[in-house]
């Protein structure tokens, strides 16, 4: 017994050491002898889960409790190992036994709420969040961990309180700064979002990670050269860090700088030329550039030198996007089903993956594989609908079109013709729409900037409009002068001296009475398409959490027909909207772009003839398709998929009415 127990403390300080391997070779030979030492088979769980072999450390784990039942810490390390295999389930029951025995073990109830988070059950994981900050309210991560719980359940006002009060009391607190942005994020509030990260900058100046999401914020509001300066800070307060340097060279992508975007590549890949992110970067510099063939010869190039090195997710999608561009939609497949059949792949990226495969069956023409495929993306990810929501929304919208009601709003004193709104259903030629726009030389585009929707929630005091019509009448002059400044400056400052200034966020169809009051002189331009190629188009591609309808055919058919009945309603008032369909577009450019350049105010310029040639590049959905000549190949997409169609058919009716 001595000998065991020497063999066994041995092993222990090894695994303090770090020496993982050795000390689970001493733990299992020393369990042929003891098989029933429970000490040791709790020990080669913990080196099991140290070395990432979760499988293995369940088992020792199990073992461990069965031997003893009282033994909690066993039981949180077996839930442990369970959640990170994903199988929360069997986390829970762990987890619980654990606290049966124990009920004060605040790291179970922790790892409890995380469980419940994972399979959906918010109400339960606050509860267990709570119980943790009764046990430990001095511990910033029981605290964060309740505000998650907060935000979860949509108690969006206690969890910016939490988050606020830990920023207050524990400021080395990271976690929660980024919790509170998210959080404003998901409220569409910009200015409290900005401004939580810049407070995190102020305290972790020499952090890569706040100057990453910092930047990635302003490239999502549109505001990439921000986003560049703050990258090149990032590299001058950080050093040479490779995410750093990736993320400086997408923001001059993205500004159309390539020759400088190419130099902080260069560096990341002079540092460590296996740096994926690094190398599918470089790809997208080709891509962008309508360099396809360049893309292949480099990914193909790198992974020949790599043969060892399996491709991550993200340079296997980048892999798999080249391969479509490049016409090789099989060898898309194989990549994409390669990564696909790694073990314990999260269920967003598999979501992802998923939609990438879905597009290149597309690609082949295999169009029931493509549909399943897609079907399978957007289903992958448990969520609650939000259609009712929205349906809501749209009909106390649509209660507020009447032409006496437009005619008595009050207007702000602002007499500018600078704003143009693109506005219409995602994906239905918003991006052609804008680029051909912005190639005339007085104009910039903005972008999916969403100024404007945060506005709309503050008029509405609601990040779900409630009450949105009434509120809206109730405006003062003076709050409708504020909003309209308020608007004015976030754009000009995109460009102070653009004669128009483009915002393309599609949904501002709904806030068309809201623009009329703040922007009496704003254009409209309203894009539709083929009702089935728009929602297809809808389904076949990943939107955030603020849609997800559009992650079930027949919501996206009932939100397209209360969209279309709104706009019907428009087309009764005197409001001037330019309505332009895609497929005439297409069909005749020059005479539409014409239309267009006049209804927005401007002289004729032959350079919006050639959209695909502007320097601009379109950060969106549509980009590969906008930074290319206007072609046909979207028309009519839906006939290719018409085994598939009847949850649109129950709602749109027969979509040869719509030719």
């Amino acid at each position: 017994m001595n000998q065991n127990i020497q063999i066994r403390d041995r092993a222990r300080k090894l695994l303090e050491m770090g020496s993982v391997a050795e000390a689970l070779s001493l733990l299992e030979k020393n369990l042929k002898d003891f098989p029933r030492d429970i000490d040791s088979i709790y020990l080669s769980g913990i080196c099991c889960a140290r070395s990432g072999n979760h499988i293995a450390a369940e088992k020792y784990f199990k073992r461990a409790v069965k031997i003893n039942r009282g033994l909690y810490q066993a039981y949180v390390d077996l839930g442990l190992s369970q959640f990170l295999q994903r199988k929360f389930q069997d986390a829970v029951k762990s987890y619980k036994k654990a606290l049966a025995i124990n009920p004060a073990f605040a790291p179970a109830h922790a790892n409890l709420a995380q469980s419940y988070l994972q399979i959906q059950e918010p109400a339960k994981a606050l509860r267990h969040a709570r119980r943790c900050v009764e046990i430990d309210g001095a511990n910033p991560n029981y605290l964060n961990l309740q505000g998650v719980c907060y935000r979860k359940l949509e108690q969006t006002e206690k969890a910016i309180d939490t988050f606020r009060k830990i920023n207050t009391a524990h400021p080395q607190f990271y976690a929660a700064y980024t919790n509170l942005y998210e959080t404003y994020r998901l409220l569409h509030d910009i200015r409290n979002a900005e401004e939580t990260l810049l407070s995190a900058k102020t305290i972790f100046a020499d952090q890569a990670t706040v100057y990453l999401a910092l930047g990635k914020f302003y490239e999502q509001i549109d505001r990439t050269a921000d986003a560049k300066n703050l990258y090149a800070q990032g590299v001058g307060n950080c050093g040479d860090k490779l995410d750093l340097l990736v993320a400086l060279a997408r923001a001059n992508r993205m500004l159309g700088q390539y020759e400088e975007g190419l130099l902080p590549i260069d560096k990341a890949l002079a540092i460590d030329s296996a740096y994926q992110p690094a190398v599918a970067e470089r790809c997208s510099f080709h891509i962008l550039k309508g360099e396809f063939d360049e893309a292949y010869a480099l990914l193909t190039g790198f992974i020949a030198s790599q043969r060892e090195q399996p491709l991550t997710p993200g340079l296997s999608l980048a892999y798999a996007h080249v391969c479509r561009l490049t016409d090789r939609p099989e060898e898309s497949l194989r990549t994409l089903r390669t990564v696909l059949d790694v073990p314990g792949m999260p269920d967003e990226m598999t979501s992802v993956l998923l939609f990438s495969m879905g597009d290149s069956y597309d690609k082949d023409k295999q169009y029931d594989r493509a549909f399943t495929a897609y079907r399978k993306a957007n289903s992958v990810v448990d969520y609650t609908s939000d259609i009712d929501r929205y349906l809501e929304i749209l009909s106390d919208i649509e209660s507020g079109v009447r032409q006496e009601a437009l005619d008595s709003a009050i207007r702000s004193d602002f007499d500018t013709s600078k704003p143009v709104f693109i506005v219409g259903m995602p994906r239905s030629g918003t991006s052609l729409v804008e680029q051909i726009i912005s190639s005339h030389p007085e104009v910039c585009a903005a972008g999916e900037i969403t100024e404007l929707w945060s506005i709309a929630q503050d008029v509405s005091d609601s990040r779900y409009f409630e009450h949105y019509t009434r509120q809206r009448a109730l405006l003062s002059k003076e709050s409708i002068n504020l909003y309209a400044a308020r608007y004015l400056a976030f754009i000009e400052n995109l460009a102070p001296d653009a004669s128009r200034i483009t915002d393309k966020l599609p949904h501002n169809f709904m806030h068309l009475a809201l623009i009329a009051q703040l922007f009496p002189g704003a254009h409209i331009i309203h894009c539709h398409r083929h009702p089935f190629d728009t929602c297809l188009s809808i389904y076949f591609k990943k939107f955030n959490d603020n849609h997800l309808y559009a992650r079930n055919l027949s919501e996206i058919a009932r939100f397209y027909a209360r969209y279309m009945q709104l706009m019907q309603r428009w087309q009764e008032t005197a409001t001037s909207v330019f309505n332009l369909k895609y497929e005439a577009l297409v069909a005749n450019q020059e005479t539409l772009s014409r239309d267009m350049i006049a209804h927005i105010g401007l002289h004729w310029d032959e350079k919006c003839l050639r959209p695909h040639e502007s320097r601009r590049m379109v950060i969106t959905p549509s980009y590969t398709q906008a930074n290319r000549p206007v072609y046909s190949d979207s028309i009519s997409r839906w006939k290719a998929y018409q085994r598939h169609l009847q949850p649109l058919i129950d709602v749109l009716g027969n979509p040869e009415q719509y030719e």
